[in-house]
């Protein structure tokens, strides 16, 4: 499972390429999550693997400004991954294992500094965009600086992100759809977390130095 959460990772020549009413779109959605304080959704991530075989995992995203997000896994069965700004706490209760990341900065997916307000226009290569045939949606081909494409399906009425998709080196394709996104700002209490006593704990600078 750390492989498809490694995927996230992997999740962002020249604007000219793009007509102004369609850079307008992708314009509009980034300030939208540069200017919000946060927000929870639904998603829906599906790998197409190479040899054409899928998989697809559901669960509920939330973040919250500055730098916290808790990503959790429902289905097919349940896995999260917390972090409150420092860190991230990845923890799987069928393993009873939760896991401290201490370097935040080597383990933050582009997908949640996207999320979270934290790119911005210089930041982005535009590439190419296309009308995908579903009304009133359009997809962007991107790529962050010195980073991977990401193809990006924006619903033009509301200018909000419906999916994001990578492709690694391997010919896997991985796609995460967001539902039922709420506009609200998230308890930072939800981006807390505590161990459960009895799961091993593992990690180099655990919060408190917790141990079980």
């Amino acid at each position: 499972m750390r492989y498809i959460f490694t995927m996230l990772w992997l999740l962002l020549i020249s604007s000219s390429v793009w007509a102004a009413d369609e850079n307008q779109y992708f314009d509009r959605m980034l300030e939208g999550f540069s200017n919000s304080n946060g927000f929870t959704c639904q998603f829906i991530q599906t790998i197409d693997y190479a040899d054409d075989s899928s998989q697809q995992y559901r669960g509920e995203l939330a973040i919250r400004q500055p730098n916290m997000f808790r990503w959790q896994y429902h289905q097919p069965y349940e896995q999260l991954y917390v972090s409150a700004g420092k860190g991230i706490w990845h923890y799987e209760e069928e393993l009873m294992q939760a896991e401290w990341l201490a370097q935040l900065e080597s383990v933050d997916p582009v997908v949640m500094r996207l999320l979270n307000g934290r790119i911005d226009h210089e930041e982005i290569d535009r590439l190419t965009v296309q009308h995908n045939g579903e009304d009133g949606v359009i997809v962007y081909n991107v790529r962050l600086k010195k980073g991977p494409e990401l193809w990006m399906a924006i619903e033009k009425h509301s200018s909000e992100l419906l999916w994001i998709e990578s492709h690694d080196t391997l010919g896997n394709k991985n796609r995460m759809r967001f539902e039922q996104l709420e506009k609200r700002t998230p308890e930072p209490a939800l981006f807390q977390f505590t161990p459960p006593e009895g799961v091993d704990v593992i990690g180099i600078g655990i919060p408190g130095e917790i141990k079980q």
